[in-house]
């Protein structure tokens, strides 16, 4: 017969657990959020960062969190504020997204892309 080993199970989410508690278990993205709405914490953004405000709660009750913790703020506006045409100039620092910049744009008028391929204009 082999020895038996103690099972554990994960606590509740409770706003009073001990923060070496909760970095022993794994949680999964709902119980993140039900711990910062607990803890009167932002309930968006990746798992990884629920888990970082959760975390930083627990181990520092009271104090604020850091700015890395709070997430970007979207201006929500994705446009300029005048009317765009056939004559609107789009200068080099426009933004289309999160995979713009595509690369430095070559003499020959070939982009140089992030990862050292050249694609032709």
């Amino acid at each position: 017969m082999s020895p038996s080993i103690p099972f554990e199970t994960r606590p509740a989410v409770d706003a009073g657990l001990d923060a070496d508690a909760f970095a022993r278990w794994y949680w999964p993205v709902e119980a993140l959020k039900q711990f910062c709405e607990l803890l009167g914490l932002p309930a968006t953004g990746t798992k990884a960062l629920l888990r970082a405000r959760v975390a930083f709660a627990l181990a520092h009750p009271g104090e604020p969190l850091p700015k890395a913790l709070l997430g970007r703020k979207k201006s929500g506006k994705a446009w300029p504020d005048g009317d765009l045409s056939p004559d609107t100039v789009i200068t080099e620092n426009a933004s289309f997204g999160p995979e713009a910049p595509l690369g430095e744009v070559r003499p020959d008028g070939r982009v140089q892309r992030r990862r050292g391929r050249a694609v032709a204009p």
